[in-house]
């Protein structure tokens, strides 16, 4: 066996067969034990990678605390001893065949006995490695040879030296591979999450015996500031408060896992922790709520509106595939956005991409925009952020922003446009009628906007009357038909901009994005063209229309909501609805949507 690391294989194969206290670096039974043991030492909470490290060292140190020691002709060895022989001479591998073998050779000694003749003790040892040198030592065994040295030549003997640790063949041979090391942790994991013996929580571990009691009592409390405090709290700030420790204590971990446990696993109805960094920040699930509440226009899904979608999943996903969407382009560190009337009408953004982990497991968000640092609420089941009213107070359908992700931080930039500030119609959104309508204030802003995507005053004005019918009918696929034919040009087949589209559609009745995808890649009525893809503009196939388009439709009856869906607002049909929000619009912007310069905007 070689110091090499070329001959890694044989050192591995030495140090597994002739060592007696051989321990195997694969998962055993007894190492919950081992962390056990490792708790009751440490006395605090730990992380999975520190805990598999852990006892991997210790399970490696057993391995090789029987030390080798350099063989040297002047020296004694006892039976047992590991010894590390250097090796520069000509050896015999057969009869007629030699082999010379310039190596380090890790031998056990296996007897010893005085030479009958010589002033020197004879060794016998044994090799169970690999290369070279096995070819002499299965010859020796053919001939029923054994492989002797001599030693203890002087007298009185040298004083033996031992190999240095750093130096030691075996310590190599025992690391694991990665393969090796994920498989101990997924096993460590798995049951040890399995066991009474600890409790968790995250990535954190600790004995379930030396637990902190929370009562309810601390749980009342801990309720009382939250509330108080109007938002979410750190774990750090509760305890402080209620037990007096901080992040400085040396038990404050202890505290920390004990309090974070029992809230995760025995009231989850009632906290939600919306950070899991530094031992976690908490809210109430009430205080959630009561946010979602204040911005129903972009919370709510209208799942009774009538989704006959026709075609398979396969066909979808193909499509989807050759879909081209610019204005979805994201990066990991980074997400477009296109507001729409509902996400400046109730200060929230809906991204319509989000790249695989790029909020986490976050709930509450940290954003910078400028000079300005606030907290954004993120609710992954619904897919919004909540928490930009201020912020989107003097912003108009069709601005441009990015949200990129910097450090533990997400920066909000708007895109801007050269020139002066535009004025737009102000809009908020009107809960009981659901119903996006204009405010007496007009907006101004210099972010520049998503032209293709930009809804004009002229195309609310076509689409006034529709959404009576819409809450009517509850059918989607009928509401976008009716949208393209509305405001499309007839002799170019009626294009359309796939974002703009869907903002205007938005606006008459909630739909989720996902939903709207869908329905345009399922009917034959709506298609793009090889030249409209990369623009992502879809077109009306009105001969794939199977009801009227000459004018106002017949009213079909009603349809009744799904159960647990709020009924659709009242119909008045004398209200305009969309009218008085589209004149003030067109009077901000001017007839033909010109500026002062008489300029197309």
């Amino acid at each position: 066996m070689t110091l090499s690391s070329g001959r890694s294989r044989g050192n591995r194969a030495t140090s597994q067969l002739i060592m007696t206290e051989t321990s195997k670096l694969e998962y055993q039974s007894d190492d919950v034990e081992a962390v056990k043991s490792l708790f009751e030492e440490l006395d605090e909470p730990l992380p999975l990678a520190s805990i598999v490290q852990t006892i991997l060292e210790r399970k490696k140190a057993g391995v090789t605390r029987k030390r080798i020691k350099i063989f040297d002709p002047r020296s004694d060895y006892e039976i047992g001893d590991l010894i590390l022989k250097n090796y520069d001479e000509t050896l015999r591998a057969g009869k007629t065949r030699t082999i010379h073998v310039k190596d380090e050779v890790l031998l056990m000694v296996v007897d010893k006995f005085k030479h009958p003749v010589l002033p020197c003790t004879m060794l016998e040892v044994h090799y169970e490695g690999t290369g070279s040198f096995k070819l002499h030592t299965e010859f020796l065994a053919k001939t029923g040879a054994k492989l002797l040295l001599a030693c203890a030549q002087s007298d009185p003997p040298a004083d033996v030296r031992f190999l240095e640790d750093s130096q030691d063949p075996r310590v190599k041979a025992q690391e694991p591979t990665p393969e090796e090391e994920s498989a101990f942790t997924a096993s460590l994991q798995r049951d040890v999450t399995t066991s009474p013996l600890f409790l968790q929580w995250q990535n954190n571990w600790f004995l379930a015996e030396r637990k902190i009691e929370i009562n309810p009592g601390i749980i009342h409390r801990a309720e009382k500031l939250i509330k108080d405090h109007g938002s979410s709290l750190a774990t750090e700030d509760i305890l402080t408060e209620i037990f007096s420790t901080n992040s400085g204590d040396v038990k404050f971990p202890t505290f920390a896992i004990s309090f974070n446990h029992t809230l995760e696993n025995f009231y989850r109805k009632k906290f939600v922790c919306v950070s899991f960094k530094h031992w976690g920040r908490w809210n109430l699930q009430e205080n959630l709520d009561a946010k979602k509440n204040e911005a129903p226009g972009v919370v709510e899904r209208l799942e009774d509106f009538i989704e006959t979608i026709e075609g398979e999943e396969e066909i979808l996903a193909r499509k989807r595939e050759r879909l081209i969407l610019p204005f979805l382009e994201a990066s990991t560190e980074q997400v477009r956005m296109c507001l729409s009337f509902r996400d400046t009408s109730a200060g929230a953004l809906r991204p319509l991409h989000v790249p695989a982990g790029f909020f986490g497991m976050e709930r509450e968000i940290p954003v910078r925009y400028g000079e300005q640092r606030f907290m954004i609420d993120y609710f992954p089941e619904s897919g919004i952020l909540l928490g930009f009213g201020d912020l989107f107070a003097r912003c108009r359908q069709g601005d441009m922003l990015a949200l990129e992700r910097s450090g533990e931080e997400y920066e909000l930039a708007f895109e801007t446009a050269e020139g002066e500030r535009r004025s737009g119609v102000g809009f908020r959104y009107d809960e009981k009628r659901d119903l996006i309508v204009s405010s007496e204030e007009p907006r101004q802003s210099n972010f520049r906007q998503q032209e293709e995507a930009l809804v004009t005053p002229d195309d609310l004005h076509k689409v006034d009357g529709l959404q009576p019918e819409i809450h009517r009918r509850r059918d989607l696929y009928e509401a976008a038909v009716k949208i393209l034919h509305g405001i499309g040009d007839a002799k170019k087949s009626y294009p359309m901009n796939v974002l703009k589209l869907f903002h205007i559609l938005d606006a008459l009745a909630f739909v989720p994005w996902e939903k709207f995808l869908r329905l345009l890649l399922s009917y034959p009525a709506f298609y793009q063209r090889p030249e409209d893809v990369s623009e992502a503009i879809f077109r009306l196939d009105v001969s794939k229309v199977s009801f009227e388009l000459g004018g106002r439709p017949a009213v079909a009856p009603t349809v009744e909501p799904a159960v647990g869906a709020s009924a659709p607002a009242p119909v008045v049909e004398e209200d305009s609805k969309f009218g008085l929000f589209a004149e003030k619009l067109q009077a901000a912007l001017g007839s033909g949507g010109k500026d002062k310069k008489g300029k197309k905007r």
